[in-house]
């Protein structure tokens, strides 16, 4: 899901900061589709390669699925990783019948001797190289929408004046869960993901692309 969003699009009552730059973040970008939704819809990071088993298992989840639960494609933390430096990603726990009990977007996580490593604020914390992972590709049914513009308002009340903070959607996720307002169910379909987060990860993303030209699973021209 992309962040090319107009910064001044906020709720009544408040207004852009002069120093304010950077996007607000992804979950308001869905809040940007509001008007535009009123059926389930998929959510996804633009620059990211997800395959086609993601969107198809999406797809499946809304037509097969009559619980109203929300959908989140689960990756294997360890195959989402970069060699050339930290990434961020949502690192979940889900129960007995694979509805998400908790997402944490962890902002700083790196490889260091031979271990998966989340730099916090209180120190290192060791992460399972199993942890289901959300690479920002959910699935949502419209009432995400109220829930969402009701985080954005409190959000925005407390970090107004933080140039750099940001409204993800597994603070969302993670919410609607905590609070019981709805299901997320961890669904599988993350067999594949690649993704450019450094300059140096060019070469193998393309060399990944090319690999599945190759094989017929994906077309040399999209146009």
């Amino acid at each position: 899901m992309g962040e090319d969003f107009p910064l001044d699009k906020l709720p009544p009552g408040f207004t852009v900061p002069p120093n304010r730059t950077k996007p607000w973040g992804t979950a308001h970008a869905i809040l940007m589709a509001a008007d535009a939704i009123a059926e389930p819809f998929a959510a996804i990071n633009a620059d990211d390669f997800y395959g086609k088993d993601a969107f198809q298992a999406v797809a499946d989840f809304f037509t097969t699925d009559t619980s109203g639960a929300h959908a989140m494609v689960g990756y294997t933390l360890k195959n989402v990783l970069s060699d050339h430096g930290s990434v961020s990603r949502g690192c979940g726990e889900a129960d007995s019948q694979g509805f998400l009990k908790s997402i944490v977007e962890r902002v700083t996580i790196v490889k260091e001797n031979g271990k998966i490593i989340s730099k916090e604020k209180d120190g290192d914390l060791e992460l399972s190289s199993d942890t289901p992972t959300s690479m920002n590709f959910f699935g949502f049914h419209p009432s995400i929408m109220g829930l969402t513009q009701t985080m954005f308002e409190e959000f925005l009340k407390n970090n107004h004046e933080n140039i750099k903070a940001e409204f993800f959607i597994p603070l969302v996720v993670n919410n609607l869960v905590k609070q019981g307002l709805g299901k997320v169910k961890v669904i599988s379909g993350g067999s594949i993901w690649f993704g450019v987060t450094y300059k140096e990860d060019k070469e193998a993303v393309s060399g990944k692309i090319l690999e599945l030209v190759k094989k017929g699973q994906y077309p040399s021209r999209l146009w």
